[in-house]
Formats: C-alpha cells, structure tokens, sequence
C-alpha cells in the first residue's frame, strides 16, 4: 500500500471537521398576516434536509414570531422556504432580493456564515423584515419610541430645562427649553436643534 496515499487520507480526516465546521444558524419568521393552526405550528424546509426531503417545526417566540436553530455546514449555500403547517410552503415573488429562481421555483437563500448567527426575523411570504420581536438571546427590551405622532410624548420624555444660570447642569453655558422650536417631531425623528 502506498504510504504517501496513507498519509494523505490521514491528513484529510482529521483537518475534514476542521474546514466543515457545524455553524448554528437560527431562522425566525413572522406569522402576523397569516392564520396559524395551533395544533400544527409553522416549518422551514430547504436544501439542508437532504434536498427538501423533509420540514422542521418551528417554535412560537413572541405572539407572531417563530424561529429555530439549525446545525449547519459553515460557507455552504442552502435553499429554503417557511411553511405554515407542514407542507403547506410560502409563496415568494420572482426576482425579489431574498430570493433565487431556479428551475421554476423561487426560494430563499442563505450562504452559512462562519460563526453562529440568528437572522432577523422576516414577514412569511415576502422579503419585509419584521416589526415584531423575534427572538434574540439575552436581550428584552424595555423602553421605545417610533416618534410617529405629531407632538413630542411627554409621557416618555421631559424637558431638563434649569434655571438658565451659569453653571447650571454640569457648568454648561448654555441651557435647554421646552420651546417647539427647540424640540420636535419631524418624519419620524426627535429633533432637538439649537436656538440662537
């Protein structure tokens, strides 16, 4: 037998877990415009399962969100698409940015990341991320504001306006008021802009 070969299959088994390295990946998906059977919760099929071969529920993370976490081949290229009970696949629009048609079907797509990573969460059927929560390990959050009114709500924010006197507030010059003209709402952002 030739030893060189020998060494050469050697080397290639032990360095093989090395160059295809398992990657968790987790998919969420949002379930907010569709309805959902309870007793037959959303999939995800793909590539990953022996060319379609079978779907892997998913679990509920908040009221619309559904996710789960799949071991994956790192730099490999996978096709999928999420199901709303079972078999029953998404339909997604030809030509869209999350999407690759091939042979008359359009599927999503992911090309596995080098390190575990959990995609943003995307609306069923269509390539919108999600306004939902979705699951993120370790983070909750507490507090927002989309500033999508026409006034500043003053019960999430208060004006920390001093007395106007030197050295006032961290011995700044300037001070702060509750003017419109000084803070306000302006396509959908807090402005708070200096006043001369």
């Amino acid at each position: 037998m030739n030893i060189g070969f020998l060494k050469r299959l050697l080397f290639f088994i032990l360095l093989y877990p090395v160059i295809v390295s398992g990657v968790n990946v987790t998919f969420q998906v949002d379930m907010t415009n569709e309805s959902v059977n309870p007793d037959c919760p959303p999939t995800i099929s793909g590539s990953f399962f022996s060319n379609w071969s079978w779907f892997q529920p998913l679990f509920q993370v908040d009221e619309f969100a559904w996710a789960t976490t799949l071991d994956l081949n790192s730099g490999e290229y996978y096709e999928y698409k999420f199901g709303n009970c079972e078999w029953n696949l998404e339909s997604l629009p030809e030509g869209s940015p999350c999407t690759n048609t091939s042979d008359g079907y359009t599927n999503r797509f992911i090309t596995v990341p080098g390190e575990d990573t959990t995609l943003e969460p995307v609306m069923y059927g269509s390539c919108e991320n999600s306004e939902g929560g979705g699951y993120e390990e370790g983070w909750v959050l507490v507090w927002s504001d989309e500033f999508d009114g026409p006034e500043i709500d003053e019960s999430k924010w208060g004006y920390d306006i001093g007395t106007g006197d030197w050295g006032w507030g961290n011995g700044e010059a300037q001070y702060y008021t509750n003017n419109s003209n000084n803070s306000f709402i302006e396509n959908g952002h807090l402005v708070i802009q200096a006043l001369l």
